[in-house]
């Protein structure tokens, strides 16, 4: 164990102790998913970095004396704490059983970036949703899901913006379209 801490001692230190690195996991939350734990716990990082708070890590008391956390960089969350940083990182590991191992860095979108919807008569925020599609066929199916998915109360600002960044817009027909409050 003192190999592992060293080297993330000095890849996370020095900081200053109001910076402490929390660490967390999502088995305290619902134990090891054996194959789903990678994105159970991507999950739950995306959550805490989007929402600026830092999750407790459930049942935890003592820390093995054997850490050193009290010398460390890094804390162990108890309570849920607000995320001090307007650009919030964090960093999931997942190591499979199978030999796959993957380190993932989350970050919180930049404000500049995090667009202000304007406000409608009624209150609630108005939302462009660009679509583009290969056919009028296509473009008709596409409509229709987005329809669907907004009766079932999706939420439109998240379908907006996947739809302008995750899909091509650059197809034979121009995207247009309106989601209407």
């Amino acid at each position: 164990m003192a190999e592992p801490m060293s080297a993330l001692r000095n890849v996370y230190a020095p900081r200053p102790q109001d910076q402490r690195c929390a660490l967390g996991s999502v088995k305290s939350n619902m134990g090891h998913l054996d194959t789903a734990a990678g994105i159970a716990g991507l999950l739950k990082t995306v959550l805490a970095v989007s929402r600026g708070q830092i999750p407790p890590l459930l049942n935890f008391h003592t820390p093995n004396p054997a850490l050193k956390l009290e010398e460390s960089p890094f804390t162990i969350p108890v309570s849920a704490q607000a995320w001090q940083d307007e650009m919030r990182y964090a960093g999931v590991s997942s190591f499979g059983i199978g030999g796959t191992n993957c380190h993932m860095i989350v970050a919180s979108l930049p404000d500049a970036l995090n667009a202000r919807l304007p406000n409608t008569d009624s209150g609630r925020k108005s939302t462009a949703l660009l679509l583009s599609a290969a056919s009028d066929s296509a473009l008709r199916r596409l409509a229709t899901d987005y329809a669907g998915a907004l009766r079932e109360n999706a939420d439109a600002s998240s379908l907006a913006f996947t739809a302008l960044h995750a899909r091509r817009l650059d197809l034979p027909l121009p995207p247009g379209g309106a989601i209407k409050p």
